[in-house]
Order: structure tokens, then C-alpha cells, then sequence
């Protein structure tokens, strides 16, 4: 959101200079806890693992899709030059820090709720991730 809000291009080039000096040194630790859940779960509890993957693969995949295209415009956004290529990259950077987490938290929602039954597809993959009112 601070990258997204720092302003036009020359007024927040100092907060986006520092935005990528800030999170540079720990980019990979971001994703550590992600993996490492995953792992865990996967070894751990795997007809629970099933059940998730099977169910809400849609907002999971969409997640990863937006975490790959988070870390693919913060590289390349910090090794362009021209203007445009810097708007463009980090376009990407903002729209992709704002959807990842809404589709991580339409999985943790859909499990929370009650809405992934046991088994391997067993859920209905459109309104299982889905808030009701």
C-alpha cells in the first residue's frame, strides 16, 4: 500500500528508493513461512492437505500467480531505467502486493468457515472460498 500511495513518479521515488532498500535484505524470508506451512501441512496432515488443495485451488493458484508477478516486478522494476519501464513494474508490484493476500485470505476464510469438507474434491471450488452473508 506504501508503494502504491507514495505518489507520482519523481515525488515518490523517495519513498519507493526506500521502500526497496527496506525490504531488499529479507525479500526471500517473505515467502519462508509460506513454504514452510505448506511443507508441514503436506507431511504432516495430508488428507487435510487434500481436502485444501482440491477444494480452493482456484485462490491458491491465483496467490502464486500474484506472488510470482510480485517478485518479477520488484527485480525488474529496481534493475529498469527508463521511467515507463519503473511505472509499469511497479504497477505490477502494487496490484500484485494487494491480490496476493486477498486470495490467501479467501483459503484461510474458506477453512475457517467450515466450507472444505474431508476428502479429495469434495468441496464446491467456486462457493467454498466465497463469503456469505
Amino acid at each position: 500500500m506504501w508503494d502504491l500511495l507514495a505518489g507520482g513518479t519523481r515525488r515518490g521515488q523517495a519513498q519507493r528508493h526506500l521502500i526497496e532498500h527496506s525490504i531488499g535484505p529479507i525479500w526471500e524470508a517473505n515467502h519462508v513461512w509460506l513454504i514452510f506451512v505448506i511443507v508441514l501441512l503436506w507431511s504432516a496432515f495430508s488428507p487435510v492437505f487434500a481436502a485444501v488443495m482440491s477444494t480452493l485451488y482456484l485462490p491458491l493458484t491465483l496467490a502464486a500467480l500474484g506472488i510470482i508477478a510480485r517478485g518479477a516486478a520488484f527485480a525488474f522494476r529496481k534493475a529498469s531505467t527508463e521511467v515507463w519501464q519503473q511505472r509499469l513494474f511497479g504497477a505490477c508490484f502494487a496490484l500484485s502486493s494487494l491480490i496476493t493476500p486477498f486470495f490467501l485470505g479467501t483459503v484461510a476464510g474458506g477453512v475457517a468457515s467450515g466450507r472444505v469438507p474431508p476428502g479429495l474434491a469434495e468441496g464446491n471450488i467456486i462457493t467454498s472460498p466465497v463469503l456469505r452473508g
